[in-house]
């Protein structure tokens, strides 16, 4: 599962129910990751970047996104080959 989301500034926007879903199945499995956020960054007068986040991150992400490490950053091929060899 990937949870897509857009943001302005360094926080994104999460219900109590997704933040319930990414900490109930934030675990790896055979170390790989089975549930993802895939975040497009937009702060107004800086570039674009597209970021990949593991579920298992969901306490550093909901600190702010430069608290959480990204599994990819603005590398559409090493996201697709993450999000493809998941369990």
């Amino acid at each position: 599962m990937v949870e897509l989301k857009h943001t302005t500034s360094n926080k994104i926007k999460l219900s109590c129910f997704q933040i319930l879903f990414h900490s109930v199945r934030g675990d790896l499995i055979n170390g790989k990751h089975r549930n993802f956020i895939l975040v497009n960054q937009a702060p107004k007068g800086a570039p674009r970047s597209v970021k990949l986040y593991g579920s298992n991150s969901i306490q550093d992400i909901l600190k702010g996104l430069d608290k959480a490490e990204p599994l990819a950053v603005d590398d559409w091929q090493l996201i697709e080959k993450i999000i493809s060899n998941a369990t």
